[in-house]
């Protein structure tokens, strides 16, 4: 029962938008534990599919049958000469750099800041370091603000720290010192993450400013986590999304000792591995609650869900949905995409010549893909894909570990350009969120991706037209608009990936300052004007769509007009009892309360009245006459508008973190 509610809450709804939690089928559970009669004897090697299902079910046991395996972390990191958690030799600034370095590049464990082997964008056959700001560090900023009073944290630091020590005294004295460290460094490196819009670019080893640590040790750590044939020059380049990492970590060495340092990043490995090693852990992250475990089994959920879809990706979604998908939804799904395609495409004339014509290209070369690639349909394809899976023994979090290493390896061995290798920006290299309803667009890929649970309720409905074109169509129009406008659409902090012209400034301030009157705080909604502005643009596409829809007035037994359900539809994913709610991976962002009012008003102020009855002095319609059209946004001259161009769910480049 309790895996039910697992596997319930990891195919929740959420999206790059939509962050709200709904229940849907119970499907993926059942397509899961089917899989586990077919596991062979013990021993014997386990098919890719075997594996999704196992890259799943293990995790959650975790939790479930109060399993522990500390004893034995420390084991596995020693094995890989990474002697942090324990020891009598104190490691040197450099050998901790080497150290974060090592768990960044190796296995996607980032303390301060994580590394991903992205697709070049200037190369389609190889590579490129890209360094950015560690989402994990973000997430658990949210998380520690959210389930710990500060009397837990410090209760739940020292359960961390008991693992690295037996010396009780002096354990009450480091855990204090951690928790006023962890306060320090998560608020400096978010708000460094808060900033650094557009500051993304390439730069050469040679030009990271010399610190304490400096261009030569940063070299000699990477080098020393890369086969001999793919080390770098000083005269090789990386991508930053902020150049300004590489200067924070050198004052975080040198601000802190050694001793504090070693036990920061233990605690932090430790943590992240929690869902996966051990289940008193997981209690411990959520303060000891006395009974209600639904925030910690929702935890373990999306956690196991991530590491699974880390793993197997796409092989999970074919598992849980194969037998599940009906044609016609899928149908449904790609009628509503080419329908506001058109749509979107036909709504670019306030945009500046040059920007249009480069929103045309990019909408004409869009690639749509629902559930996974095609050519994973094929059997032999997706074995052959996932061949580089190491076998699934031991502990979970060893061979989630393993797993996640082999990965790396393959990707480093990319980082050299190969004229003969295949085109590494194709969707197979992709680490969606298949079991979210996260649809995606990509960059990079130039895709718009649409997770197979967003083919079933509450987003599409099998006899709700106007229904779905408000929910499932939005949706998709949301993420047209980020690819007209070549937004970028994942990460921590903020960006679009072109130079915003003086319309799209004007765009930009006039619709943060209506979230601004609306009661949104300055900062966050400047911040967010990327993710606003798509939402704005894609409710006007599809209001434009249900407006030509030749509708029956009949309510089909829901006790709503098509007319109601239609605006229904556009707002239900931000319910939420406080009005408020974000990804835990974000930095700022707008309520959700005026993420449905503000865009609904703004594009659909009369016909939503109309449906509703609403007074014209009610505080709805009061939104009604604000408007933020290129030619009259009631602003200054672009020239003297300053903004910040920014989303709660964007980053500075997709080529950074994709997926």
């Amino acid at each position: 029962a309790l895996r039910g509610k697992l596997m319930s809450l990891t195919i929740s709804s959420h999206a790059c938008l939509f962050v709200r939690q709904y229940r849907t089928h119970s499907v993926a559970k059942t397509m899961l534990q089917a899989q586990e009669s077919t596991f062979p004897a013990p021993g014997k090697p386990l098919n890719v599919k075997q594996k999704a299902a196992l890259s799943y079910l293990a995790c959650t046991e975790v939790y479930l049958r109060r399993l522990d395996g500390t004893s034995k972390l420390q084991d596995v990191f020693d094995r890989h000469e990474l002697h942090f958690f324990k020891g009598s030799k104190m490691p040197s600034g450099s050998e901790l750099l080497q150290i974060l370095v090592a768990l960044a590049l190796n296995w996607n464990l980032p303390v301060l800041f994580q590394i991903v082997l992205a697709p070049d964008q200037r190369n389609a056959n190889k590579r490129i370091l890209s360094f950015g700001f560690s989402e994990a560090l973000i997430e658990w900023m949210k998380h520690r603000k959210r389930f710990l009073t500060p009397e837990a944290l410090v209760r739940c630091i020292r359960e961390f720290v008991n693992v690295l020590s037996t010396n009780n005294v002096r354990n009450a004295t480091l855990a204090s010192a951690l928790v006023k460290m962890d306060t320090e460094v998560t608020a400096a490196w978010s708000a460094a993450a808060a900033s650094s819009g557009r500051a993304g670019r390439f730069l050469r080893f040679e030009d990271i400013a010399n610190g304490q640590m400096s261009n030569v040790v940063w070299l000699e750590a990477i080098n020393g986590n890369l086969a001999t044939k793919t080390n770098f020059s000083s005269s090789d380049e990386i991508y930053a999304s902020d150049p300004r990492i590489f200067r924070l970590v050198d004052e975080f060495l040198v601000k802190y000792s050694a001793n504090e340092v070693r036990h920061y990043i233990s605690f932090h490995i430790i943590r992240q591995l929690a869902p996966f090693t051990s289940y008193r852990f997981v209690i411990s992250l959520f303060g000891y609650p006395a009974e209600d475990d639904g925030p910690i089994l929702k935890y373990v959920a999306d956690k196991c869900a991530a590491a699974a879809t880390q793993l197997t990706s796409f092989a999970l979604a074919m598992l849980v949905f194969e037998g599940a998908l009906q044609e016609e939804r899928v149908t449904e799904a790609r009628h509503l995409y080419m329908e506001l395609k058109n749509e979107t495409r036909g709504s670019l004339s306030w945009l500046e010549p040059g920007d249009r014509a480069e929103a045309e290209e990019r909408l004409d070369n869009l690639r749509f893909m629902i559930g996974w690639p095609d050519g994973f349909n094929k059997t032999e394809a997706i074995n052959k894909f996932y061949s580089y899976l190491p076998d699934f023994k031991g502990y979970y979090f060893e061979f989630y570990l393993n797993s996640v290493q082999a990965l790396r390896d393959k990707q480093k061995t990319q980082l050299v350009a190969d004229p003969k290798a295949p085109v590494i920006a194709s969707e197979e290299d992709s680490v969606l969120s298949v079991l979210r309803a996260t649809a995606q667009y990509s960059n990079w890929h130039g895709t718009v991706f649409l997770p197979p649970v967003l083919l079933f309720e509450p987003f599409l409905f099998d006899a709700g037209d106007a229904f779905n074109l408000g929910g499932l169509g939005h949706i998709l129009a949301h993420e047209l608009w980020h690819a007209a406008l070549g937004d970028v659409t994942t990460g921590v902090a903020s960006d679009t990936d072109t130079v915003v012209s003086a319309v799209r400034l004007r765009k930009h301030a006039c619709l943060a300052q209506r979230f601004v009157d609306a009661g949104g705080e300055p900062k966050d909604m400047y911040d967010a004007s990327v993710e606003n502005l798509a939402d704005l643009m894609g409710l006007q596409a599809v209001y434009s769509v249900h407006k030509r829809t030749n509708l029956s007035s009949e309510d089909a037994g829901t006790g709503f007009t098509p007319e109601q359900l239609f605006y229904i539809g556009t707002c239900f994913k931000w319910c939420s009892a406080t009005g408020y709610g974000s990804s835990n991976r974000s930095l700022s962002f707008t309520p959700a309360s005026l993420r449905c009012n503000v865009p609904l008003m703004m594009a659909a102020a009369e016909g939503f009245g109309e449906a509703f009855g609403c007074r014209n002095e009610s505080k709805m319609m009061q939104f009604a006459s604000a408007t933020c059209d290129a030619a009259d946004s009631g602003l200054p001259d672009a020239e003297n508008v300053t903004v910040s161009v920014s989303s709660n769910e964007t980053n500075v480049s997709n080529v950074t973190h994709g997926g």
